[in-house]
């Protein structure tokens, strides 16, 4: 499908093909690094039990569907066994492209109808929203991973998107109706380099609160629910003050944080196999020391990751070909990995005779 709309922002037309081409070359490099890299450590470290749940999980993380998965076993994200789910965080992801496989057809609809953009997201973040509230306490597993549960908090940042791109025009309709002292605020060109949106240092400083607020006070009790709204708002308010406001300026744009910034994906990737494999091979809580290694380790990786696989396949010529490419090999892996899962970690690969009994015992223990 290549069904194309007029005002993308760039003079060119919105295409399908195009925008999925982008998604690919922009997730899968550093996915697909990370999915072969663990794979193949897991057969060296591995019990053909723990194999076997790599394996599986890794089909799910191909087929984006990792959410669905996890959610099919009735885990807990922050039970003490998730540790030992290496991919256990990909669950994010799936949510974000199934998001992205639905949304952009739902707004393509909603445009040859003539729909209003700002009432479909408003209305479908709402109901998004409204239902999570109402699961989080019956059925909390899928408040946690259903994807149409989580929408509204992607759809926080479409309803950003929108005023971002309308804001101008809906200020200076309403500065020759705000008398003489607000009008010219609300006149303010807001495509300058330099604007800031009224209160906006004050909404940056709010929106960092509320952020940081979540990170040290937010647990596993009745989440997510309305507590989300701490994250996710928090973000709205410093992305939407823009670039020049206070703690943006100060504390966003710093080197180091704008370093991290840019390896922050392959970082998401990388950073919870490493600590997963360490807790596995462990048996228990890894040692402070281990914990810091693989974080060290990750960042490492990421830093490999961006600056090596990422360049080579997200950016350059002949995009189309490398996102097929890429879809191919991330067909391959979820294959590999459903092979893994229906051969049982592949007993055979393990030298020791015991192994097998041992993997029987660790099947049962996990089962009761």
């Amino acid at each position: 499908m290549d069904g194309r709309i007029a005002g993308r922002g760039d003079g060119r037309p919105f295409s399908f093909i195009d925008f999925y081409s982008r998604r690919v070359r922009r997730i899968f490099p550093s996915l697909i690094f990370c999915l072969v890299t663990f794979l193949v450590l897991g057969w060296f470290l591995l019990l053909p039990d723990e194999y076997s749940l790599l394996g599986k999980h890794t089909a799910g993380v191909a087929a984006y569907v990792s959410n669905l998965l996890l959610w099919s076993e009735a885990g807990d994200y922050f039970q003490v066994s998730s540790q030992t789910k290496p991919l256990l965080h990909l669950w994010s992801l799936g949510i974000e492209e199934q998001f992205y496989l639905i949304w952009p057809l739902v707004l393509f609809i909603a445009y040859k109808l003539r729909l209003s953009i700002f009432a479909l997201v408003y209305i479908g973040a709402f109901v998004s929203f409204g239902f999570e509230l109402r699961f989080v306490h019956e059925n909390p597993t899928a408040a946690f991973y259903s994807p149409f549960l989580r929408f509204w908090e992607l759809m926080a940042g479409s309803l950003l998107a929108w005023l971002k791109l309308h804001i101008g025009e809906m200020l200076r309709g309403s500065a020759n109706r705000a008398g003489p002292y607000l009008s010219p605020i609300l006149q303010r060109d807001t495509s300058k380099a330099d604007y800031v949106p009224p209160c906006g240092n004050v909404l940056s400083v709010i929106g960092l609160a509320l952020i940081l607020t979540a990170v040290f006070t937010l647990d596993s009790k009745d989440f997510p629910g309305y507590k989300v709204l701490l994250p996710v708002m928090g973000a709205v308010l410093t992305i939407a003050t823009g670039k020049n406001a206070f703690i943006n300026r100060c504390l966003l744009s710093n080197r180091v944080m704008v370093w991290f910034g840019l390896i922050s994906y392959p970082l998401y990737i990388w950073h919870w196999p490493f600590l997963s494999f360490a807790w596995i091979l462990a048996g228990e809580e890894p040692l402070l020391e281990v914990r810091i290694g693989c974080v060290v380790l990750a960042v490492i990786m990421s830093v490999v990751t961006y600056y090596f696989v990422e360049p080579r396949l997200r950016w350059g010529k002949h995009g189309g070909y490398k996102a097929a490419g890429l879809l191919s090999v991330m067909i391959v892996i979820g294959i590999t990995g459903y092979s893994v899962m229906r051969h049982d970690g592949y007993t055979a690969r393990m030298d020791d005779p015991e192994q097998p009994e041992i993997a029987i015992i660790n099947h049962n223990l996990l089962g009761s």
